[in-house]
C-alpha cells in the first residue's frame, strides 16, 4: 500500500458497537462490526474526507449475521474499498466483496458453495435529508409518492456513525440461489426417499437403500419445495427478482 493511503481502521468508541452483532462476545464478530462502523466525526479531519476500507469478513461474523437462516459461512471474505464524505453529508462507499457462504444442497443437504463476489457501490444519506425530501413532495402530490431509481439507491442513517453490517449482510444473502448443488453438482443422487441416507456415499448401480434396503423408486425429489422455502428466503428471493 502506498505511505499516503489512509486506512480506516473502525470505530473508535470505547463501547462494543450494537446491531445485528448484539449478543455475542465473540472477539471475530466484534472486530468486525467496529470495522464496519465508519465514524463520521473521524472521516470529516482526514484528506478529501476518504479513506481507504479494508476488512476481513471473518467467518464467525458471517456465522453470526446469518444465524437466522440456512446459511453460514463457507470461508472468511474481504471489503476492500474507499470510504468518501461529501459536503452535504452523503456517505459514498466504493468497493468490492469477495468471499461467499454456504448453503444446504438442494439434494442432498450437504453444504454447497456460493459466490458471493460483487462490486459495490452504495450511497448513505442523512436520515432527516430523506424525510424532507419525501415530505415535499408528498405535500406536491397528496395522492401518492413516487420514488425515483435514485431514491432506491439511497441508504439512511442518523448519528455520527454509519453501521455496514446490514447492507453486507444482505448482500452476501442476495447471491443466495433458488436452487443450489453441492460440489457433485448434477451428479449428486441426493437422499433415500424413505429413510434419508445419502445415496452419493452408496455404489452408483445400487437399486436399493444400503440403510434401509428400500428399493430406490427413480430419481428422488429435492429436498424440500416451495411450501418448505423459509420467509427470509422469500424475501430474498422477491428482492433478487426486482433487480
Amino acid at each position: 500500500m502506498s505511505s499516503g493511503r489512509v486506512i480506516y481502521t473502525g470505530s473508535m468508541g470505547t463501547s462494543s458497537p450494537g446491531g445485528i452483532h448484539a449478543g455475542t462476545n465473540d472477539p471475530k464478530v466484534i472486530e468486525v462490526a467496529k470495522a464496519l462502523t465508519v465514524d463520521l466525526d473521524w472521516l470529516r479531519r482526514q484528506p478529501g474526507q476518504r479513506a481507504a476500507l479494508e476488512v476481513a469478513l471473518h467467518a464467525a461474523w458471517i456465522d453470526h449475521v446469518c444465524r437466522d437462516t440456512e446459511a453460514n459461512a463457507g470461508v472468511s471474505g474481504q471489503l476492500s474499498g474507499t470510504l468518501t464524505l461529501h459536503s452535504d453529508e452523503t456517505l459514498l462507499l466504493q468497493a468490492a466483496l469477495t468471499g461467499g457462504i454456504q448453503v444446504p444442497c438442494a439434494r442432498c443437504l450437504e453444504p454447497a458453495d456460493v459466490d458471493a463476489t460483487s462490486p459495490l457501490c452504495l450511497t448513505f444519506v442523512p436520515a432527516r435529508r430523506l424525510a424532507a425530501t419525501y415530505d415535499h413532495r408528498g405535500h406536491d402530490d397528496p395522492e401518492g409518492l413516487e420514488l425515483s431509481a435514485g431514491d432506491l439507491d439511497e441508504i439512511a442513517y442518523q448519528g455520527a456513525e454509519v453501521d455496514l453490517q446490514v447492507t453486507i449482510r444482505e448482500h452476501l444473502l442476495l447471491a443466495y440461489p433458488m436452487r443450489a448443488l453441492c460440489a457433485l453438482d448434477e451428479s449428486c443422487r441426493g437422499l433415500c426417499g424413505h429413510c434419508g441416507a445419502l445415496k452419493n456415499e452408496m455404489p452408483a448401480d445400487s437399486t436399493h437403500c444400503s440403510a434401509c434396503k428400500a428399493p430406490f423408486d427413480g430419481f428422488p425429489p429435492e429436498a424440500g419445495g416451495d411450501d418448505e422455502i423459509p420467509e427470509w428466503k422469500r424475501k430474498l428471493m422477491e428482492i433478487a427478482g426486482d433487480d
